[in-house]
C-alpha cells in the first residue's frame, strides 16, 4: 500500500503552494494550474519597506524588518490611500500600510532563476490607481507564460507621497519616487528567489508610471551604471513637473486646513501632520481638488535630479539604454482643459516662465480645440521626441510606436492590450489580434531588446515609428511610418519657445526700469512708449503666427519664428 502511494506521488506530483526564502524571511505564495498544464505562482503583499505609519509618515522609506515565521503571500494587501474623489470609480480596500510588491512567476522560472523580469509602475498622476488593480490571469497568460517574471510595486499617493516643505533636511521631495527606488533595489536583490535574473530587468510604466520609469532610466543619480535594470518601456508618458511656487502654495493650504499652521517652525508643522488621522488629510486634499488646487506630479528635484534642476539639461544628459516609447493616436484629444494650477503645460521643457507659457498655450488651444491637441497630448508627443533625441545622441537605442486602432485610441484605450485593464465590453476580432500583438512586442523587447524583426529603431532624420493598427477587412496591418508628430514638436521648439523668450525680455525691461527709478538714475522716459509699442507688436506677431500654425501646420511657418 505504501509503495502504491509513493508511486502515485511520483506520477502525479503534489501541486503545493510554493515557499520562497528571502533575505528578510520566508513567504508562502499561491500556485495556479493552467489549462496548458503549466504551474504558475503568485507572491502578493511582499514587503519591500517598513509601513510608513506614525513617525514614518512623510519620511524616506526604510528597509523592512525581518520576520521569523512563514509569511502568507497569497492575497493582495490594501491599496494605497487615494486622496481624490475619482476613487469612487474604482472601489478598493485602502490603507496607509500598503507598500508591498506583487510578483508573478512560474515553476520553470523558479527552477532556473534565469528569467527576464518586468517591474511595472502603475499610473494615476501619483494620486490614484494601485498595484492591486490588474487581472492576474492576463499577467500570467501574456508575460509569465513567456518566461517573464512580472512585479508590480506600490508607492505612496497624493499628499502621502508628495507632501514636503522644500527643506531636504526636514522633509523630502518626491517621496513616492523614493518608494519606487526602494522597490527597485529590493527586487534587484531578491528577484532571483522568485526565478528572475537581476541582470535581465526591464522597468515599464503607463502614464504617470511611464514618467516614473523614464526618470529612473534617464537620471544620472539613480542608476547611471545600469546595474539595476537595462531596458525601459514608457507608455503614454505624462512628463509634467509641478511648478514649485504653485505646489508649495497647495502644501501650505493643506497644512493650514489640517490645523497644523500655528507655528512658523517646519518641524512643528510636520509633527502635527504626522499625528493627523489619514481620513482628515484625505478630505482636505479632496476639498482642494474641488477648488482646482491639485497636488499632482513630481517636482524637478531629488532623488532623480538636483533641487530645481534644469529639465532641459537633465534630458540632454540622459543615460543611454534601450528604450521603447509608446503612445496612442489621440492621447488626451483636442478639447482643452484649463487648470487653476497648471503643472503639465510647459513643464516638460525648461521654460523660464512656465506659468505664462501654460496660460498662453491654454488660451491658444481653447481657440483651436478642434484642430490642436491639448496640453496633455502635446506633452506626451513632444516629450517622446525630446527624450528620444537625447538618448540616441548619448549612444542609446530607441523604438517609437503609436496605437492607431479604431474606433478608440485615447490615453487609456491601449491598457486593455498590455495590462488587461480598461477592457471594453465590445471587442472586435481585430482588437483580439491586437491584444496578442501588443503583449508579444513588449515581451520581445524585454527579452531581446527588439520588439519585432521588421521594426526599425528610431532614426532622427526620419523620425520613424511603428503604427499599430489591425484592420483585417481592408488588409491593414502594423507598419512603419515617419515624421512622428513633427507639427507638435516644432510648435513648442520654435513658437512657444519664442513666446517664453519674449516674456523674459519684458520682465528684464521692467526690472531695468525699476532699478533705474530705485537708484534715481536719469533715464530717457520718452523711450517707454516706443518700447511698449514694440512689445505689443511683438506679442501680436507671436499670436498671429501661433494661430496661423494651428491652421496650416507647415514647417515653413515654424521657421519664420526661429
Amino acid at each position: 500500500m505504501h509503495i502504491i502511494i509513493i508511486i502515485a506521488f511520483l506520477i502525479y506530483p503534489c501541486i503545493c503552494d510554493p515557499i520562497v526564502r528571502t533575505s528578510y524571511g520566508a513567504l508562502k505564495g499561491l500556485t495556479i494550474e493552467r489549462e496548458d498544464g503549466n504551474h504558475y505562482h503568485t507572491f502578493k503583499s511582499v514587503p519591500f519597506m517598513k509601513p510608513p505609519l506614525d513617525d514614518l509618515r512623510f519620511e524616506l522609506p526604510q528597509k523592512p524588518d525581518p520576520w521569523k515565521n512563514i509569511r502568507d503571500a497569497s492575497n493582495y494587501s490594501p491599496a494605497c490611500l487615494t486622496p481624490t474623489e475619482r476613487i469612487e470609480k474604482i472601489p478598493q480596500n485602502m490603507s496607509e500600510d500598503c507598500l508591498y510588491v506583487n510578483i508573478f512567476t512560474s515553476e520553470k522560472c523558479m527552477r532556473t532563476s534565469d528569467c527576464n523580469v518586468i517591474i511595472y509602475y502603475h499610473g494615476g498622476g501619483i494620486n490614484l490607481d494601485s498595484a492591486i488593480m490588474f487581472p492576474d490571469d492576463f499577467i500570467l497568460e501574456k508575460y509569465v507564460k513567456e518566461d517573464i517574471v512580472f512585479a508590480i510595486p506600490a508607492y505612496r499617493l497624493g499628499v502621502f507621497g508628495l507632501y514636503n516643505f522644500g527643506d531636504e533636511k526636514i522633509t523630502h521631495q518626491n517621496l513616492a519616487f523614493h518608494d519606487c527606488i526602494m522597490a527597485l533595489h529590493f527586487l534587484h536583490n531578491e528577484i532571483s528567489n522568485f526565478g528572475g535574473d537581476p541582470e535581465k530587468v526591464t522597468i515599464m510604466g503607463h502614464s504617470a508610471g511611464a514618467n516614473i520609469v523614464l526618470q529612473l532610466a534617464t537620471s544620472r543619480l539613480v542608476d547611471p551604471d545600469r546595474k539595476l535594470f537595462r531596458r525601459t518601456i514608457a507608455l503614454s508618458i505624462v512628463p509634467g513637473f509641478n511648478i514649485p511656487e504653485l505646489f508649495y502654495h497647495n502644501v501650505h493650504e493643506i497644512t493650514k486646513r489640517s490645523g497644523c499652521d500655528n507655528s512658523t517652525n517646519i518641524s512643528v508643522k510636520l509633527e502635527c501632520m504626522k499625528k493627523k488621522d489619514f481620513n482628515d488629510l484625505l478630505n482636505v486634499q479632496k476639498q482642494l481638488e474641488k477648488e482646482g488646487l491639485k497636488l499632482w506630479n513630481f517636482l524637478n528635484g531629488p532623488p532623480f535630479m538636483e533641487i530645481n534642476g534644469n529639465i532641459s539639461k537633465f534630458i540632454e544628459n540622459s543615460v543611454p539604454r534601450e528604450y521603447l516609447f509608446g503612445c496612442t493616436k489621440l492621447e488626451y484629444g483636442f478639447k482643452s482643459y484649463m487648470l487653476t494650477n497648471p503643472s503639465a503645460t510647459g513643464r516638460f521643457w525648461n521654460f523660464e516662465n512656465p506659468i505664462e507659457v501654460g496660460k498662453y498655450f491654454d488660451d491658444l488651444q481653447a481657440q483651436n480645440n478642434s484642430t490642436m491637441f491639448n496640453t496633455g497630448a502635446q506633452s506626451t508627443f513632444v516629450s517622446m521626441i525630446l527624450y528620444g533625441k537625447a538618448i540616441i545622441e548619448n549612444g542609446g537605442k530607441v523604438y517609437f510606436f503609436q496605437s492607431d486602432q479604431e474606433p478608440h485610441s485615447n490615453h487609456v484605450s491601449d491598457m486593455q492590450y498590455f495590462i488587461g485593464f480598461h477592457r471594453e465590453k465590445y471587442h472586435t476580432p481585430d482588437m483580439d489580434i491586437l491584444t496578442t500583438f501588443y503583449s508579444k512586442m513588449l515581451a520581445n523587447f524585454t527579452k531581446y531588446g527588439n520588439p519585432s524583426p521588421v521594426w526599425d529603431p528610431l532614426d532622427l532624420s526620419r523620425m520613424n515609428y511603428y503604427s499599430v493598427l489591425v484592420d483585417t477587412k481592408n488588409d491593414i496591418w502594423p507598419s512603419m511610418k515617419e515624421n512622428f508628430h513633427e507639427n507638435e514638436y516644432n510648435l513648442w521648439k520654435y513658437n512657444i519657445s519664442a513666446f517664453d523668450r519674449y516674456v523674459s525680455e519684458q520682465k528684464a525691461r521692467r526690472l531695468d526700469f525699476s532699478l533705474l527709478e530705485k537708484n534715481n538714475i536719469p533715464n530717457d522716459k520718452s523711450s517707454a512708449p516706443t518700447i511698449i509699442f514694440l512689445s505689443v507688436c511683438g506679442l501680436a506677431f507671436s499670436v498671429y503666427f501661433m494661430v496661423l500654425i494651428a491652421k496650416k501646420k507647415t514647417r515653413n511657418d515654424y521657421i519664420l519664428l526661429e
